[in-house]
């Protein structure tokens, strides 16, 4: 793995570090057909906890993706739901379902200075937006939207072109490590193989079809994956136990074989 991650610093990826960054930053990503709805208000959207929960036949349009806040500057739950929802409500969504991640459990502890403390569950939220498949809007939409093949070695070479777009990106597979709460592995450029895609997903999120398929794949095959690249010091590759892995980051959200 040290190997690995010496050989992806020289390929020439750029690394941040000391910048400061709000303690949640939240983004919409368009996913799957492109959806143009009108803006609605935060009040208009429905909040599920589930998919199961949701009571009609919908469309996904996008997710909605938090960065790691930093210590010390948590969001309570009720504030970042209402940031997702609102956010969700900008981009014209019927409803959001949910997914939460536990970033620091609740209990208690003693400390010299504060005898017994309580401590809080510390949770970071993120969302799929979703509209009616019935709605007008969507059904005069196409039903799909072609997504662009992107080579690894361009994404090496002008990585803010593709900043958080959904492409597709093929390479040699080549797993590192399996976390509790994230994934993370190398996708090799096949035309040049000292160029190595770092590649994550959590666990929660990716679809269970494309999980299990990836799991099941040997090293040095070939894979086709749909996601988008970020610039990230705080990812799922370090969730997964890549602890010095920075820079940017490719996040799977399907898997196509």
């Amino acid at each position: 793995m040290p190997n690995a991650r010496r050989r992806w610093i020289a390929a020439g990826l750029v690394f941040f570090a000391g910048c400061f960054t709000p303690p949640v930053k939240r983004q919409f990503i368009s996913v799957g057909p492109l959806v143009q709805a009108a803006a609605k208000q935060p009040s208009d959207v429905q909040v599920y906890a589930d998919a199961s929960q949701v009571p009609f036949p919908y469309v996904e349009m996008g997710r909605i993706t938090p960065e790691r806040p930093l210590p010390g500057h948590f969001q309570s739950s009720s504030e970042q739901i209402s940031a997702i929802r609102a956010l969700a409500a900008a981009n014209g969504a019927d409803a959001v379902i949910l997914s939460r991640q536990i970033l620091l459990k609740g209990g208690t502890y003693h400390s010299p200075a504060e005898g017994v403390v309580h401590r809080t569950e510390k949770s970071l939220y993120s969302g799929i937006t979703i509209v009616k498949s019935t709605s007008a809007v969507v059904a005069a939409l196409p039903t799909s939207t072609p997504t662009p093949l992107v080579s690894i070695p361009d994404l090496f070479a002008v990585p803010d072109s593709y900043l958080n777009q959904t492409v597709l990106v093929e390479g040699i597979y080549s797993q590192l490590t399996v976390g509790q709460q994230a994934t993370a592995f190398l996708l090799t450029a096949s035309v040049n193989n000292q160029l190595e895609l770092l590649c994550a997903y959590r666990n929660t999120e990716l679809d269970e079809n494309s999980r299990r398929w990836l799991m099941n794949q040997p090293n040095k095959s070939t894979l086709r994956l749909e996601g988008h690249l970020v610039r990230s010091s705080q990812g799922s590759a370090k969730e997964a136990g890549l602890s010095g892995a920075s820079g940017f980051e490719f996040v799977v959200t399907r898997v196509l074989h």
